[in-house]
C-alpha cells in the first residue's frame, strides 16, 4: 500500500522524501537532468553515481541498504523498474517520464506538467511502513495558482522561476483539474504508430508490451549525422525537440543517447 503526497514540483517530492528518511547518501545516474543532481544537493545528501547499459538497466550491482534513484527512462522502462524494485528495498522511482505507471519500491513520484497541460505539480507515492510518521512537520505553505505558459518564451520563463522554488503543497485548483485528465490509451498509440515509422532506424530495442503511458519516442540513430537530420527534418515540421540532458564524456555508455538519441514528442 502506498500514500500520496502532493507537492508543486517533482524535485520537491525528492527533496521532502531526503528529508523523510535522513537519506544521507543516494546514487543517481549519470543520464539524468542536473536539476535533480542540484535538488540533492539542496539537501546536504551526497550524489553517488553509475552508468546505465544500452537497456537503461544500472551496470553495477548495489547493496541492500542503498538508496537507489532509477528514472522510468521516456516511460518505456516499467520492466526495468518492477526488477530493480524485486530486488532492492530502497529503490526510488522517478516517474516524471511515466505519470500513469503504479507506484512500486521504496517511493515514486511523477511530474504533471510533463504530461498534463498545467502548471505544475508533483505526486510523492510513499509504501506504508508502520514505523513511518506521515506528513513530515514541516511549514509547508500552499503553492500559488498561474496558469499554464501558452508560448515558448514563456515556458522557459517559467522553467528559469522553478530553480529557486521552495517545497510547497500542490495548488488545491490544479489538484482539481489533474482530475480531468485520463489515461485513455492514446499516447500509447501515437507512440506505436511512431515505433512502426522508425523502426527500421531504431537501434534501441523497446518492448512495446511493457509500455504504459510513454512520454515520448525514443529513437536512437546509428550516427550523429543521422540523428541532426532527423532533428532538422522535424524542426522542419514545427517539431521542436530536446536534447537529453547534459553532455557527457565521450567514453560514457551514456554519450550515445547524449548525442544520437532523438525523443520525438508524442503530438
Amino acid at each position: 500500500m502506498y500514500k500520496c503526497l502532493k507537492f508543486n514540483l517533482a524535485r520537491n517530492s525528492l527533496r521532502y522524501l531526503i528529508r523523510l528518511y535522513g537519506i544521507k547518501k543516494i546514487y543517481l545516474p549519470y543520464y539524468l537532468c542536473n536539476v535533480v543532481r542540484q535538488s540533492v544537493l539542496k539537501e546536504n545528501c551526497k550524489p553517488l553515481f553509475y552508468h546505465i547499459k544500452d537497456n537503461f538497466m544500472p551496470e553495477i550491482e548495489f547493496k541492500k541498504t542503498d538508496f537507489i534513484l532509477y528514472p522510468d527512462y521516456f516511460g518505456i522502462c516499467r520492466k526495468n523498474t518492477e526488477i530493480l524494485a524485486e530486488k532492492y528495498p530502497n529503490l526510488i522511482i522517478d516517474n516524471s517520464h511515466a505519470f500513469y505507471s503504479e507506484p512500486k519500491g521504496l517511493a515514486s513520484f511523477n511530474s504533471v506538467r510533463k504530461f498534463l497541460p498545467l502548471y505544475n505539480g508533483s505526486h510523492l507515492f510513499l509504501r506504508e511502513e508502520k514505523n513511518l510518521d506521515l506528513p513530515l512537520d514541516l511549514p509547508l505553505k500552499t503553492d500559488d495558482f498561474r496558469e499554464t505558459p501558452k508560448t515558448e518564451d514563456d515556458k522557459i520563463k517559467a522553467e528559469l522561476s522553478f530553480e529557486n522554488e521552495e517545497i510547497k503543497l500542490i495548488n488545491p485548483i490544479i489538484d482539481e483539474k489533474i482530475k480531468e485528465f485520463k489515461d485513455n490509451g492514446e499516447r500509447k498509440e501515437k507512440f506505436l504508430k511512431l515505433h512502426e515509422i522508425y523502426l527500421g532506424v531504431n537501434e534501441l530495442k523497446i518492448d512495446t508490451d511493457n509500455i504504459t503511458c510513454p512520454f515520448t519516442y525514443p529513437c536512437l540513430l546509428k550516427t550523429e549525422e543521422d540523428a541532426d537530420n532527423l532533428v532538422k527534418t522535424l524542426n522542419r515540421k514545427g517539431i521542436n525537440i530536446i536534447r537529453y540532458w547534459n553532455v557527457l564524456p565521450k567514453d560514457y555508455n551514456e554519450y550515445k543517447f547524449y548525442s544520437r538519441l532523438v525523443a520525438i514528442p508524442i503530438i
